[in-house]
């Protein structure tokens, strides 16, 4: 489970698909985005999603889908395409009941810098 929050934006875009990366290679088996608290205020920054995606999809396979609980965020996701590529969900817990049942998904926290723990900030 991967929290981002703050601003997304151009200036943004390039931090956010390297964070992703790192933590879908970091050993786990799928990755959940919560971008519920991110600010998009750059909707062209968005396919920092995909890319990431697109990136990880070259060295191995790990689902990845992304919850967001805001009207405005889930809106922006759909307007961008990004639901096309990578699930969108409302709550975390449906998120968690997407992934295949035939493996046992590990819920730990995920490092994400000094000091951090779970969360990003952008």
């Amino acid at each position: 489970m991967l929290t981002v929050y703050g601003v997304l934006d151009d200036t943004t875009y390039v931090r956010l698909r390297d964070a992703v990366i790192k933590a879908a290679l970091d050993e786990y088996r799928a990755l959940i985005i919560d971008v519920t608290r991110l600010a998009i205020a750059a909707p062209s920054a968005l396919p920092g999603f995909t890319t990431a995606s697109s990136g990880i999809s070259q060295h191995s396979y790990i689902p990845i889908a992304l919850v967001c609980d805001s009207i405005m965020g889930q809106k922006a996701l759909h307007q961008n395409g990004i639901n096309l590529d990578i699930p969108v969900y409302w709550r975390i817990g449906d998120a968690i009941a997407a992934l295949p049942d035939d493996e046992h998904w590990p819920t730990g926290p995920l490092r994400t810098g000094p000091g951090g723990r779970g969360t990003g900030r952008l």
